[in-house]
């Protein structure tokens, strides 16, 4: 019995320690509206205790809040960023599911409003229903200070109400009695800080934890016969951080998002004659390999030259195990890919070559060429037949580089390019980057599909790829170029996200070895050239090789009326001439392509144009670091087709010239000339290209009957 009377004893005592825990925990934890003040008296306190400092708010807070509209029975979550420092603030507010956020920049005078269905619209920043905006000078628009935001202060007539609790948290209340003359209202505002002694999350001391409004209204729909109605809100600061943001991209608009109607536009920066472009073209939201891209763009001459290089697996259920995550590193089955897609625009030629074995396919751009023309730079990165321009949309950090940014959409597909600021009096700003998004594409990519749309059968994909048939499939369009950009119009529609790195930005070619297409060419179509250029090789080439030798080729393309692709595998030597130094270049001289139903100069043509062009003076300019010189073709000493020639050396005497190939084909029909209107097909695809070759390839070996073959099925000697 007495066992029982001490279990009972100490059964009760544990029942009154958790009724009191519980009752302590109610009382933390439960929401009192506070008493009424305002109504009465508004001196009203009864707090004889000794009175805090007042907190401090500071000038860059970053915080989470949970607004309790209790006569409307919802909640609204709000995230803001205020930095008054820099004049800037960001708050994105959810209700019922939908977020909008609002970036305001006091620095333009603008607010950019973004909508959960990525829409953007930009206000003026006097657009305020947040309380971030007052009137300046003169009435502008200006950043609110921090204590007329949260309306607390000592201009805000205060009163220290006494120590509570709050959420278990130890707090101080202040409460006052307020008018918001805009909204017609009339109200008892409430604060609870945390007590100094209270520690808190980010050791910041006296931080916001609850605010508190009662009060009357009127109502905005009434109409004349205004009325009134009452409302009560909780604020719940779940988090408070005092400081710069962590993340400084809560002010920037976010990727993908083009806000219209900017007041701060300014051009998009000017693109070079030429360029060369590395990048690295990823798709965000799939687990896909990653195509390494090289762009060689030269508008005089109208040439664009993409290489694309990746590793993909030889068997098409490899290729599912690397997406699964299944195939291991060092697994045998993978191959490498490198493929060269070189556009002749003065010729209306495409040329593609994979690179490993150095088979060439030849085709016509199009069935139809009297509109074909190259895009200068700055419509490289227009979308076909758009009247819309790329928007200035402010500066963001960009793989953590601070960029300016340029975007455009239409159709749900927007395109952001990436360029740093300008410096100093360089005349180009170096892109760095590409980012496309299309909101009308799902997260995933069935690759299949896209596949069976663009490519219905095997036979189909073989006829497209014919350079023999005339006939061009229906879906190939004249600014589509190629069935890649075919590929690449379906691959849009269906990614969601691209992504374009750029390592590599230069508004000058940096390589000799661009535009290089001889091995698509017959041996009959063939001449090596040699010349001799009165210039000193270890004193006028080496100082700058890459000028000396892109220099020298164009000079001889431009006085010899020949595409630049003509003049191929130009490499200059030392030569001693009479004991003098000079140098000797060789070359490749090329005719006429393999292609039905296109004009073009034979090899003898070509021949005859280049011995006249000798004969009247090639001459070339050369720009060194802090000089230029000029240079100028030995006019009596060279060799045409030198390697017929029992010795090229031999034959390099003054007035004479070796011509081996004694041609009697008469000349084809002189370069086909193209209107001045502005390409509409070029446009992103080019810069694009290496998810268009890439995927092309893959479809292209998988599908192929028979694996170990090459990528294309034509010799050398067929192109």
């Amino acid at each position: 019995m007495e066992n029982l009377r001490s279990d009972c004893s100490r059964l009760l005592a544990v029942l009154f320690v958790v009724s009191q825990s519980l009752f302590i925990h109610t009382q933390a934890f439960s929401w009192v509206p506070p008493s009424s003040r305002c109504e009465t008296s508004p001196e009203a306190n009864t707090w004889t205790g000794p009175v805090p400092d007042m907190p401090i708010l500071p000038l860059q807070y970053s915080m989470k809040v949970e607004a309790n509209i209790l006569q409307k029975n919802k909640s609204v979550e709000v995230e803001e960023h205020y930095d008054s420092v820099n004049q800037r603030a960001s708050v994105s507010i959810t209700r019922n599911g939908t977020t909008v956020v609002s970036i305001f920049n006091f620095n333009t005078s603008q607010r950019y409003d973004i909508y959960s269905n990525g829409s953007c619209e930009t206000r003026p920043s006097s657009s305020d229903y947040l309380g971030l905006v007052r009137r300046g000078q003169q009435n502008k628009p200006v950043m609110a200070p921090v204590n007329d935001v949260f309306r607390f202060g000592k201009g805000f007539n205060m009163t220290y109400v006494g120590k509570e609790n709050v959420r278990g948290i130890n707090v101080n209340h202040w409460t006052s009695c307020q008018n918001w003359t805009q909204f017609g209202a009339a109200f008892q505002l409430d604060y609870y800080f945390s007590d100094p002694d209270y520690t808190t999350a980010t050791g910041a001391s006296q931080i916001p934890i609850r605010a508190v409004l009662n009060g009357t209204a009127i109502n905005r729909m009434s109409g004349p016969n205004q009325t009134m109605h009452t409302f009560q809100h909780s604020y719940e600061f779940i988090s408070f951080r005092a400081g710069p943001p962590l993340n400084d991209e809560v002010f920037q608009i976010p990727a993908g998002i083009v806000c219209t109607g900017r007041s701060d536009n300014k051009p998009l920066p000017p693109i070079p004659d030429q360029l060369e472009i590395s990048m690295e073209v990823t798709v965000p939201v799939e687990n896909q390999l990653t195509w390494e891209e090289y762009l060689f763009y030269d508008y005089n001459h109208k040439l664009v030259e993409t290489i694309t290089t990746m590793v993909i697996p030889e068997e098409s259920e490899d290729m599912d195990k690397l997406r699964s995550g299944q195939m291991k590193a060092d697994n045998d089955n993978l191959i490498a890919l490198s493929i060269s897609v070189v556009r002749d625009y003065s010729n209306g030629l495409v040329y593609v070559t994979e690179q490993t074995n150095k088979t060439c396919l030849v085709k016509k751009m199009s069935s139809s060429t009297s509109d074909l023309t190259m895009a200068h730079g700055q419509s490289l990165l227009a979308i076909a037949n758009s009247d819309r321009k790329f928007m200035y949309q402010g500066q963001a950090t960009v793989r953590r580089l601070l960029v300016d940014i340029w975007a455009m959409e239409q159709g749900g597909v927007s395109t952001e390019l990436y360029f740093l600021p300008k410096v100093g009096s360089h005349p180009f700003q170096q892109l760095v980057g590409m980012f496309i998004k299309n909101r009308t594409a799902a997260d995933t990519v069935d690759l299949p599909k896209i596949f069976d749309e663009v490519f219905q059968s095997e036979s189909k994909l073989r006829q497209e790829l014919d350079i023999s048939n005339p006939q061009q499939n229906q879906r190939i369009t004249g600014d589509q170029m190629s069935w890649g950009l075919q590929l690449e119009k379906v691959l849009d529609q269906h990614l969601s996200k691209k992504l374009l790195n750029i390592f590599h930005y230069s508004p000058l070619h940096l390589s000799t070895n661009n535009f290089q297409i001889s091995h698509c060419y017959q041996d009959q179509e063939i001449n090596e050239v040699m010349l001799i250029i009165m210039a000193d090789y270890y004193k006028d080439v080496l100082l700058n090789f890459v000028g000396f030798s892109n220099s020298l080729r164009n000079a001889i393309a431009q006085r010899a009326g020949v595409s630049l692709l003509h003049i191929s595998n130009l490499m200059p030597s030392p030569y001693k001439l009479d004991a003098t130094d000079a140098t000797k270049v060789t070359f490749s001289l090329l005719g006429a392509a393999r292609v039905q139903g296109t004009a073009q100069k034979s090899i003898t043509q070509s021949k005859q144009d280049l011995l006249k062009a000798i004969s009247n003076g090639i001459t070339f300019h050369v720009q060194y670091h802090a000089h230029s010189k000029d240079f100028m073709v030995h006019k009596s000493m060279y060799v045409i087709d030198y390697k017929s020639s029992a010795n090229a050396n031999s034959t390099l005497v003054n007035g004479s010239q070796a011509d081996g190939e004694k041609s009697t084909r008469k000349s084809d029909s002189s370069s086909v000339k193209y209107s001045p209107s502005t390409v509409a097909g070029i446009a992103i695809g080019t810069l694009c290209l290496g998810v268009v070759i890439g995927l092309g390839a893959i479809f292209l070996l998988h599908r192929w009957k028979h694996p170990g073959e090459l990528l294309f099925q034509y010799k050398n000697t067929t192109c």
